[in-house]
């Protein structure tokens, strides 16, 4: 245990989580450790899955065909011989991609289509994304592209939000060819890294959606017309082809699973289709695309499994859309990695911000959303998930969070609470021992909010009361003090009489420091005030005031001595500057004073108001600032006193103390006001000597 609690304590919580991490990756990339992180669902969906039939194949217009048949475009004797052995093998659709409907004349489709109802051809029209896309000529054509485009156009309307693709205008040169039944653009849409891997399903022209090829296709072979689904957001929530929902991204996108259409996707050459050589099998009841697919005459593009011709990217889309099997399936290898990598992510971005506690609330709903999402998704879109994966991996990290916890956070922080006591919270505690380096004995270097704090007029109070009740009064001024001190996260570096000094991010780094002083400052002042009544019955004080001195400042942070936790303290000139702070609350009048850094850091949520230039720290001179309180707390002398303190800082003494005088007839107690009236009163009679910096002398 003792071997078990020293590398704990020596290892981050980062390292160990890094090395469960790594563990895990391992186990799901070993093939015969793989099977224990085998999703459940994946297991129960493969039972009842059928073999899979391939309902695409592609008449390629490949290398050997233009060998045979002649250069491309084919003149129509040799197109018709195709159509027709399509037609006498009994193909269920015939789709054209563009370069063949370009080539293929009215007569040719019109009396293939004539020759039974039931098939019919599908070409695609091309949409123009982009302004700068439209031909030169494209306003002579527009009217009738959008009358031809009408009849093409699905029954939903998109709303004006809608998130799918908006298109500016159609092809009208081949969209309004006689004798074809336009049914989907064929527009493919690569990612920003040129690859493509979705398909869109549909798109927008105005108020209409139009069916992408793929989609159009599939649709026809099952006789539906497909309709799209939109939230009350305008976001698309997918296709319904009949009884069958297929989900899509918000913008009616489908992913592409080319390493399963890969293997099924059934090629057969033009020219044994023209020869009537083709296997009818591959050809008789399936949606045949006849489209380009040699790269020599056609565009290619880059796809996670390589180069693909526009043909063959649209066959893996149609072949996705009709696939007999009920299931796809993302959980094999390596999409088990991956969801361990976004598991492991989501924990090392997200997750380890928040405490154990919330961190444990958060792992188990993610893990439970994940599994109710994986068997959601089986069965509304038959898509598998390795959810699985991802909740173990979130759990697993969990424990190892737990483990850490435990031996590095929670043993030593029992041991050192009875040292810590009433010096540092609990929560802070555990926070400066989960970073692993804050009670190093040798001192490191931090950023602070030092905090100083006294009773002013003390000797007078101690020298009034009896022995009992000083000690009585102590108790409860050092309780009250130090209530809001540990519950902001400061560390109480030492009690002396009534003299307390604190620091805030000396054992954790913490942005808001400031904001936490100055916090605790206001706090304080509210818990005293609020027992004035019971003060003054008790001990006889009618009126108890304090003084607080806040500086954000370097400092030092380390074992002072004795040896032992209890020793560890901050020094620095960051104490020492709030300590002076502290003493010129008297000087003023005021009760809480501090250096410029806070009131930069802290001026969004309090209001301040400036008092001095001052040499505290340093050569040069430092503007301090009088704390007022909360933004929305209202001063009404305000206006006036900065009116007054910036002829005094100008060298205007004489303004300076007229308006000084004129804001004390109606605010007589203002401390800063009436020091400096009779500073502006006393410079009146002995202008300085040197240049007026603003800096008092006697400071």
């Amino acid at each position: 245990m003792k071997g078990l609690f020293s590398l704990v304590k020596k290892t981050s919580q980062a390292q160990l989580l890094a090395a469960v991490f790594v563990l895990l990756m391992l186990l799901g990339l070993i093939p015969k450790l793989g099977p224990a992180l085998e999703d459940p669902i994946q297991r129960a969906a493969s039972l009842g899955t059928p073999a899979r039939e391939t309902a695409v194949s592609i008449v390629a217009v490949d290398r050997n065909s233009i060998v045979e048949l002649g250069p491309w475009p084919w003149g129509q004797d040799v197109l018709a011989k195709i159509m027709d052995q399509l037609r006498l093998t009994n193909a269920k659709i015939v789709v054209l991609d563009d370069k063949v409907t370009t080539a293929l004349d009215a007569g040719t489709a019109r009396r293939f289509q004539e020759s039974d109802n039931r098939r019919f051809i599908s070409y695609g029209f091309e949409f123009y994304p982009a302004l700068a896309d439209l031909p030169v000529d494209y306003e002579k054509t527009a009217d009738a592209s959008a009358r031809a485009a009408e009849g093409v156009a699905l029954p939903a309307q998109p709303r004006d939000d809608s998130t799918l693709p908006a298109m500016t205008g159609v092809n009208s040169a081949t969209i309004n060819r006689e004798g074809f039944a336009a049914d989907g653009f064929l527009n493919i849409f690569p990612d920003g890294d040129g690859v493509v891997r979705s398909h869109k399903l549909a798109a927008r022209l105005g108020h209409r959606i139009y069916p992408a090829l793929a989609l159009a296709a599939s649709s026809r072979a099952g006789g539906f017309t497909p309709l799209i689904s939109e939230d009350s957001a305008g976001k698309t929530a997918g296709i319904n082809i009949g009884e069958r929902a297929v989900s899509t991204g918000p913008d009616g996108s489908l992913g592409i699973d080319f390493a399963g259409c890969s293997a099924d996707r059934t090629l057969v050459s033009a020219k044994d289709v023209a020869a009537g050589d083709a296997d009818a099998e591959k050809i008789s009841e399936k949606i045949v695309l006849l489209g380009v697919t040699e790269p020599t005459i056609a565009a290619m593009y880059k796809t996670p499994l390589g180069r693909m011709s526009a043909a063959e990217i649209q066959a893996c889309a149609m072949g996705q859309l009709t696939d007999s099997s009920p299931f796809r399936s993302f959980a094999a290898q390596p999409w088990t990695s991956i969801a361990i990598a976004a598991a492991a992510l989501l924990y090392f971005a997200i997750l380890m911000r928040f405490s154990m506690k919330r961190r444990t609330l958060l792992v188990f709903g993610a893990a439970i959303a994940s599994l109710v999402a994986g068997a959601a998704l089986v069965s509304s879109a038959a898509l598998l998930l390795p959810s699985m994966h991802f909740a173990a991996a979130l759990v697993a990290l969990l424990a190892t969070s737990w483990i850490w916890n435990l031996f590095a956070v929670e043993l030593p922080a029992k041991r050192r609470s009875a040292q810590f006591c009433m010096r540092l919270s609990q929560h802070s505690l555990k926070a400066a021992l989960s970073t692993g380096h804050a009670f190093e004995p040798e001192g490191r270097p931090c950023e602070i909010a030092a905090y100083a704090i006294d009773i002013r007029s003390f000797g007078s109070i101690a020298a009034f009361l009896e022995p009992r009740l000083l000690c009585s009064f102590m108790r409860r001024f050092r309780n009250t003090v130090s209530r809001p001190l540990l519950e902001y996260g400061a560390f109480i570096e030492s009690w002396s009489s009534d003299e307390c000094r604190a620091s805030f991010g000396a054992l954790t780094a913490d942005e808001n420091k400031a904001h936490s002083a100055c916090r605790s400052a206001i706090a304080t002042q509210h818990a005293i005030s609020a027992a004035r009544e019971d003060t003054a019955k008790r001990y006889g004080i009618e009126r108890l005031s304090i003084g607080i001195g806040i500086w954000q400042g370097r400092a030092a942070a380390g074992e002072l001595g004795p040896a032992g936790a209890a020793g560890f303290g901050v020094v620095g000139v960051a104490m020492e500057s709030a300590a002076i702070l502290r003493t010129l609350n008297r000087t003023y009048r005021t009760s809480v004073i501090v250096n410029d850094d806070v009131r930069k850091l802290c001026e969004r949520s309090f209001r301040f108001r400036p008092l001095d230039l001052i040499m505290a720290a340093g050569d040069k001179p430092t503007l301090i600032h009088e704390l007022v309180g909360e933004v929305g707390v209202i001063m009404p002398q305000l206006p006036k006193y900065l009116a007054a303190r910036a002829s005094y800082m100008q060298g205007d003494f004489e303004r300076a103390a007229h308006l000084f005088g004129e804001l004390l007839m109606s605010h007589p107690h203002d401390g800063p006001s009436q020091l400096f009236l009779n500073r502006a009163k006393f410079l009146i009679k002995s202008p300085p000597r040197a240049e007026w910096l603003g800096v008092w002398p006697h400071q």
